[in-house]
């Protein structure tokens, strides 16, 4: 089967994607990333359980642009067309646009919310009623401010926010056009295919909104670019209040949109984070989809599909545990260990609390803390001997798979050999599943960071 005719790929089983990257993070794209590198289609094919699928790549007389233009001229004059010739039936041209403007004007009456699956109108914890910490810095400012003009500043700050998120949405969903469209720039090294590849999170939208399982190039497209205008609109709308507020808003200083400005920034940095993490992970899992096509035209036999599997999975769980571990021994053992004896002491147990004299309650701390400090490196000693000896176990693992591969290149007969085209392929998909999970290691310990400062 040649690339460009190849419809679906099937259920991934190598294990290269399958990993929660933060508590909070909106993990949608690649909840289902277990997919398998056979080229062969399956029972168990469906594009939901799958991290992407590759569509067809016909040539198609006209493009979308043309089509969506096509379709409001002879939507309009469709009954002209029948009073014409009755005894007719419409062309199939004719009943592709009418179906793709059904699904215009459907999604039209779809809010952003079910379209995205994210609410932008949630309000964070830092810009509730109750925290009163924007208002503490306005106040800063101005300490003679009211309720009301507190309330109308707050309302400034939730615009801001929901614009910043809107920003960083729209950032991934323009990620997720140029991978499915094939107009993202692959490295160097990396020779490019002429398919498309639609992201699995594209089809969970259109599952959720259509509910079906179709998953067409032009369905993808149209959902993906009815998607971006929404969230474009709902910006517009966002700055246009701002404006308007800003304009509004009593004894409204250069200084205040300052600090409110700043405030959004800090408080926004962790979803700033999450968002360019996603946007990163776009590119390896593509790149990570077209290394396996690429292995998939050399005609692997099974035995070399199960190899490069087994080589991927080997090297997955090398690799994280090698991450954690560094992350573990890095962070967690130190901060996390200090704020945790510090917040004893902070809170009192009722230990402490029931002493009545200062001398005694300081002694009685003493000793609490000093069992707590080794109760907590114990367990900070034996988390990172089991994660270290795991990481062994699967180092021992991987370079056993190598061992024997290299032993059967030498034995098999050439038929059953790997070509060396092959060889190269398993090393870039091995390099870009190491790359990945430094990349998401490298954004959690960013966000380790902003945690351990803000307690």
């Amino acid at each position: 089967m040649s690339t460009a005719n190849r419809s679906s790929t099937s259920v991934d089983e190598d294990k290269c994607g399958n990993f929660d990257v933060f508590d909070e993070l909106v993990n949608e794209l690649f909840s289902n990333d277990n997919y398998n590198d056979d080229d062969n289609g399956s029972e168990n094919n469906d594009p939901i359980n799958q991290g992407y699928i590759v569509n067809n790549n016909d040539d198609r007389k006209y493009n979308d642009f043309e089509l969506i233009q096509m379709d409001k001229l002879l939507f309009l004059n469709t009954n002209t067309i029948i009073s014409q010739s009755r005894q007719q039936s419409l062309s199939p041209l004719l009943n592709t646009m009418r179906k793709k403007i059904t699904k215009t004007f459907r999604y039209t009456e779809v809010d952003l919310h079910e379209l995205i699956g994210i609410d932008i109108d949630k309000i964070p914890h830092y810009l509730s009623n109750d925290n009163k910490l924007l208002e503490d810095k306005m106040r800063a400012i101005q300490p003679t401010i009211n309720e009301k003009h507190s309330e109308e500043l707050r309302q400034i700050a939730i615009l801001m926010y929901k614009i910043s998120l809107l920003e960083r949405i729209t950032s991934l969903w323009t990620m997720f056009r140029r991978v499915g469209m094939g107009t993202l720039e692959l490295p160097s090294h990396i020779k490019q295919l002429d398919i498309k590849i639609w992201p699995i999170a594209v089809h969970t939208r259109i599952r959720q909104v259509e509910n079906t399982h179709a998953y067409d190039d032009e369905t993808c497209q149209m959902f993906i670019d009815h998607c971006l205008q929404k969230l474009n609109e709902k910006n517009d709308e966002y700055r246009h209040q701002l404006r308007f507020q800003t304009c509004h808003v009593t004894d409204y200083s250069l200084a205040m949109e300052f600090t409110i400005e700043k405030f959004i920034q800090h408080e926004f940095m962790s979803q700033h984070i999450e968002y360019d993490c996603q946007i990163t992970l776009v590119l390896y899992h593509f790149i990570d989809e077209i290394l396996k096509c690429h292995f998939s035209n050399e005609n692997p036999n099974i035995k070399q599909k199960e190899l490069l599997k087994r080589l991927c999975k080997y090297k997955y769980e090398e690799t994280i545990t090698k991450y954690e571990f560094n992350l573990f021994k890095n962070r967690i053992s130190e901060n996390c260990l200090s704020s945790s004896v510090q917040n004893q002491h902070n809170a009192n147990s009722s230990l402490i609390v029931t002493a009545h004299r200062a001398m005694m309650q300081e002694k009685f701390f003493k000793q609490y803390a000093e069992i707590e400090s080794n109760t907590s490196t114990n367990k900070v000693t034996i988390s990172l001997d089991l994660i270290k000896q795991h990481m062994h176990q699967c180092q021992k693992q991987l370079n056993k798979e190598f061992e024997q591969m290299w032993h059967n290149q030498r034995t098999f007969s050439p038929d059953q050999r790997l070509t060396p085209t092959m060889v190269h392929l398993i090393d870039q998909r091995l390099t870009n599943i190491d790359a990945r999970l430094k990349c998401i290691y490298t954004f959690k310990a960013q966000l380790l960071k902003i945690k351990i400062e803000s307690l």
